[in-house]
C-alpha cells in the first residue's frame, strides 16, 4: 500500500517535471494521501469544460477548506510578477444546464457548506443593458479575494481567464 503511494507520489512530480503540473499540498504526506496534481495555466481563455483535457486532466475540483486554502495562495503566488490583466482562474464549477444549480466538470452537485462564493455572489449578472442575456454561469477564483477563503465569482462562460487543470497523479490504478 505504502509502495503504492510512493509511486503514485513520484509521478505526479514526473508530471510537475514533464508538464508543469504540480502537487498543491505543501506536506509530502498529504500529496501521497490525495495524489492530485494541478496546473495554474496562464494563457487566458474561456471556461471549457475539456480545457485540460490535452494534459489527461479536467478543470480542478474544490472538495474541502484546505484545497480552497491552497488554490487561492497558489493563484496569488503566481501572478506575483507577472503584468496585471485579469487575476482570475477558472474552476471546474457552472450553472449553465439549470440556473442555481451549480455542478462540477465531473457532474457532481456542489455541497453548500463547501462553497466559497464571495459575498452577494452568485449574481447571475446579465450585464449593464442586458448583454449577458443568459447571465453568468461559470465559476472563477479571484486573487485579491482569498483573505476570507471566499473568492468564488461566477462569470460568463467566454470571458477569458486563466485556469486550474487537475489531474490525478499518472494512470492511478
Amino acid at each position: 500500500f505504502l509502495f503504492e503511494r510512493i509511486t503514485k507520489a513520484v509521478s505526479c512530480l514526473s508530471l510537475y517535471l514533464v508538464s508543469g503540473y504540480y502537487t498543491q499540498f505543501s506536506s509530502p504526506l498529504k500529496m501521497i494521501a490525495h495524489l492530485k496534481c494541478n496546473k495554474l495555466l496562464a494563457c487566458p481563455k474561456n471556461w471549457d469544460r475539456d480545457a485540460c483535457i490535452s494534459d489527461d486532466g479536467h478543470l480542478v475540483i474544490i472538495n474541502s477548506r484546505d484545497e480552497q486554502v491552497s488554490y487561492a495562495l497558489s493563484c496569488k503566488e503566481f501572478l506575483i510578477g507577472i503584468i496585471k490583466t485579469e487575476e482570475s482562474f477558472w474552476i471546474g464549477l457552472t450553472d449553465e444546464k439549470i440556473e442555481d444549480q451549480w455542478l462540477w466538470v465531473d457532474n457532481r452537485n456542489l455541497c453548500k457548506d463547501k462553497s466559497y462564493w464571495t459575498r452577494k455572489e452568485p449574481d447571475n449578472w446579465k450585464g449593464y443593458g442586458g448583454e449577458y442575456p443568459s447571465g453568468e454561469d461559470c465559476a472563477h477564483i479571484h486573487k485579491n479575494s482569498i483573505q476570507d477563503l471566499k473568492s468564488w465569482f461566477d462569470a460568463v462562460c467566454n470571458k477569458a481567464l486563466r485556469r486550474i487543470c487537475e489531474t490525478r497523479s499518472s494512470r492511478q490504478t
